[in-house]
């Protein structure tokens, strides 16, 4: 079976053959100076790997590992790059199939700051049997990555928001908000284990609830990966439908009553876009910002937010009261496994103190973040309903 990659920028899974190359020596493939063709941005200045085929196959011939070799120079490490442009670095070569881990919901429910606290939350998680999970990063990612967490953690700024994708395949190198992680769980002995190769992609909100018969081509690429979906039900809009008074002093806005429409409108959307796979994917609900509710006495269950059986039916009732009840209605339907979960990124109501010109003064203390995750990778390799 041929080689595999992920391309991070948009989100194909090109074989070798489909790659394109460039060899550092002799500058075949591309310019002698590959930051010029960076720059230049074009395929058509690269040689497609299959036209390596009678070098690639005297290389097989020797019983060296599978690789194209440079005719001029065969001991030259070649640099491949996706047929959108992008270069493929060895890390992201796919080892086993890509697990996608989707974190969809409305506007505004708190996906970019879930994926911020949660990422940061995972890295030495204990997982099984004392083992610890540890993130490697692929291509960009961690640089990426502190990019888009640092603004949040070490200066209290709420993450900018994320812009829709491209509706077409006029594709920009180096998106922002694509991230590729190697998930290793440590051995008894202390070696690492390979578990996943986990991407996210961190896309806007109103994107997760286009129709599905809209084309969004890197969307959909990605949308070919996912696995496991974590869908937020945005904790904020839940109170404001029934009528709580108490603001965020770090929201935007002050939300007024939906009803559920947007949660019921988005979810709807997201099964439709996966389609039959929908049936292969577990999906997580959670409730988000569920600090709204963690001091009144009928919600205090919410802040456990684990899916054990004492705690599950406090879920229930609110997502019923809250008139959200077909969310899991619609989840049971068409998702392969289901689970409630609720949390809070930020581990507190922000109040008047917490905020000093809309940076968050507060230090976090996410509470709960890590839950869905946990859940979503043990069904991960678990076996069939």
């Amino acid at each position: 079976m041929s080689t595999k990659y992920l391309c991070l920028n948009c989100w194909r899974t090109p074989t070798l053959e489909e790659t394109y190359y460039r060899c550092p020596q002799c500058g075949s493939g591309g310019g002698a100076d590959l930051a010029d063709w960076l720059k230049r941005r074009s395929v058509g200045s690269l040689s497609r790997v299959s036209d390596l085929r009678v070098s690639w196959s005297k290389h097989l011939i020797s019983g060296e590992p599978q690789k194209p070799r440079c005719p001029q120079h065969p001991k030259a490490n070649l640099s491949f790059y996706c047929p959108c442009q992008a270069y493929l670095p060895p890390s992201s070569v796919l080892t086993n199939a890509p697990w996608g881990l989707g974190i969809a919901g409305p506007r505004s429910s708190g996906k970019t700051l879930l994926t911020i606290t949660m990422v940061n939350e995972l890295r030495g998680l204990q997982v099984d049997n004392g083992k610890r999970l540890a993130l490697e990063g692929v291509g960009k990612t961690e640089e990426r990555f502190h990019k888009l967490s640092d603004q949040f953690l070490n200066g209290g700024a709420r993450p900018s928001a994320t812009d829709p994708p491209a509706k077409d395949e006029a594709l920009e190198a180096d998106e922002e908000r694509n991230f590729c992680w190697n998930l290793y769980v440590a051995e008894s002995d202390g070696r690492p284990k390979a578990a996943a190769i986990l991407p996210i992609y961190d896309v806007a909100g109103e994107t997760w609830g286009m129709p599905s018969d809209e084309s969004l081509a890197r969307f959909d690429r990605y949308m070919g990966l996912v696995r496991s979906l974590v869908f937020l039900i945005d904790g904020a809009a839940v109170a404001a439908d029934l009528d709580y008074t108490e603001r965020d002093a770090w929201a935007r806005v002050k939300l007024s009553r939906q009803s559920g429409w947007s949660d019921r409108q988005w979810l709807t959307r997201v099964q439709e876009r996966l389609g039959e796979r929908a049936g292969q994917v577990d999906i997580a609900l959670v409730l988000s910002k569920a600090d709204y509710f963690w001091d009144r006495p009928e919600w205090m269950d919410l802040r456990q937010g684990t899916p054990e059986e004492r705690f599950r039916p406090s879920l229930e009732q609110l997502l019923r009261q809250s008139k959200r009840l077909d969310l899991l209605v619609t989840a049971r339907a068409h998702f392969r496994r289901v689970e409630l979960f609720s949390l809070s990124s930020l581990g507190f109501h922000p109040g008047p103190n917490d905020v000093q010109q809309e940076r968050l003064v507060r230090l976090p203390e996410p509470k709960n973040v890590t839950g869905p995750f946990a859940w979503l990778l043990k069904n991960r390799f678990a076996g069939p309903r």
